[in-house]
């Protein structure tokens, strides 16, 4: 190998801060948006002077909602994620 041969190292680019500062502020913005409305929701409904059962019934579907959504979505990410393992 001759000596005056121009080696270089490839540097990575610097658009990965971008990228990543981009995915905290969607990340961010998803959990806001998410809590914000299901605190609003909440207080709509407290503001109505709901009965006992009607609190217990405002807890227990949103505590449902929250489970179901939770394991539909882990479901559907472990399917695509064997989806994917198997095509490579």
């Amino acid at each position: 190998m001759p000596a005056d041969e121009n080696l270089s190292i490839p540097v990575p680019e610097k658009n990965w801060r971008m990228g990543f500062w981009s995915l905290i502020a969607t990340q961010f913005q998803g959990a806001f948006n998410d809590n914000g409305l299901k605190f609003f929701v909440i207080f709509l409904i407290l503001g109505t002077n709901p009965t006992e059962s009607q609190k217990d019934f405002l807890s227990l579907s949103l505590g449902i909602s929250l489970l179901s959504r939770s394991s539909c979505f882990r479901w559907q990410a472990d399917t695509s994620r064997t989806v994917l393992a198997n095509e490579a």
